[in-house]
């Protein structure tokens, strides 16, 4: 079928029997993914493992009127997320051919309808009150500048918004005028591995030859947000963080990094989906010291007192302390990702 190993590319109509093959294979696994997906699934799979109760994680596409549909539908609400999914007739549901060998893995990525979801259709999927953090990649703004133009007025306007968290995707997707307005506007974390932070930080103009940390300070001091933070993750070397606003904890410093610890070789089965298992990491820490109403978390966290029990969050920026934390969990939800082939959590 021409596939060259370790390589990643957009599906043709020629791949159409590829999908047929592999549907029928009785050894075949059928994951839901996508970046944001796996993530979902990841902060999902760790607050379940800390037993945080009445706690949902939504996710919001567009899904095709196909068999497909209903598998991906169904295999969401196994790993625990709640489904907010808007089908669109004649069109296909988006799906990934993963096939690796030898720990080379090959993609072939068919967009189908996910490429067509319109937040302009969903203002309810951002402007529900209950929503506490809010994760979205750039693949899918840089499609929708109307949609994401009312999500950035509407966050640019509302005293007690949701935290926003954005991931760079890719570098083709994150150099785009929309993103970017976004990320500078609205963003409290950015998150993106090492090629698309120097994607992106060049994109907004940074010089040349800069280091990670560098680059990670660069896009940091251009968000409006203060106390935004930009996470970059570079396989097993160090998390980079960098942020636009000193912390005492910090001796008033901009950036710390975070050893990533080893994971022997003979344990590692497959590393797809590892960044996307520390952005779940990530948030299902962030989101379980938000609950906590702990003041080192948050600038600003409260009970309103008007129901038992409940949270009102007004979040100004996330502590050190709360990104440290969070870093660590994120790297120990990747880890248990590469012991699995494919972006599981077990």
């Amino acid at each position: 079928m021409g596939l060259e190993p370790a390589t990643q590319r957009l599906a043709t109509e020629a791949d159409a029997e590829l999908f047929d093959v592999l549907r029928k294979r009785a050894d075949v696994q059928f994951l839901p993914g996508g970046m944001g997906m796996n993530s979902l699934r990841g902060a999902q799979w760790w607050l379940k493992r800390r037993n945080l109760k009445n706690v949902t994680v939504s996710i919001a596409g567009a899904l095709g009127d196909d068999d497909v549909h209903n598998i991906l539908a169904t295999k969401c609400i196994e790993a625990g997320l709640t489904p907010i999914f808007e089908t669109r007739p004649g069109m296909t549901t988006g799906q990934c051919a993963c096939l690796l060998i030898n720990k080379n893995r090959t993609f072939v990525t068919e967009l189908g309808a996910a490429a067509s979801y319109r937040l302009a259709d969903h203002p309810e999927v951002y402007k529900n009150p209950s929503v506490r953090v809010l994760y979205t990649l750039a693949f899918y703004v840089s499609r929708d500048p109307d949609g994401t133009d009312l999500l950035r007025e509407y966050l640019g306007q509302v005293q007690e918004r949701p935290l926003v968290m954005v991931g760079l995707s890719a570098r083709w997707a994150c150099m785009s005028e929309v993103f970017k307005n976004l990320v500078l506007e609205a963003a409290d974390v950015v998150f993106g591995n090492r090629d698309e932070l120097d994607a992106f930080s060049s994109f907004l103009g940074a010089p040349s030859g800069l280091s990670v940390s560098a680059q990670a300070a660069f896009v940091a001091a251009r968000c409006r947000r203060a106390g935004a933070w930009v996470i970059c993750t570079q396989g097993p070397g160090p998390v980079v963080c960098a942020t636009n606003r000193g912390s005492p904890a910090l001796g008033g410093q901009l950036e710390f990094s975070h050893t990533v610890r080893h994971l022997p070789d003979d344990v590692i089965k497959d590393d797809i989906g590892a960044g996307d298992g520390f952005v779940g990491g990530f948030m299902g820490s962030v989101y379980q010291d938000l609950i906590s109403g702990d003041a080192e978390t948050c600038a600003d966290s409260e009970g309103d007192g008007s129901t038992p029990g409940s949270i009102t969050f007004k979040v100004q920026s996330l502590s050190w302390g709360t990104v440290k934390a969070a870093v660590e969990e994120g790297i120990y939800t990747a880890r248990q990702v590469m012991k699995h082939t494919g972006c599981q959590y077990c």
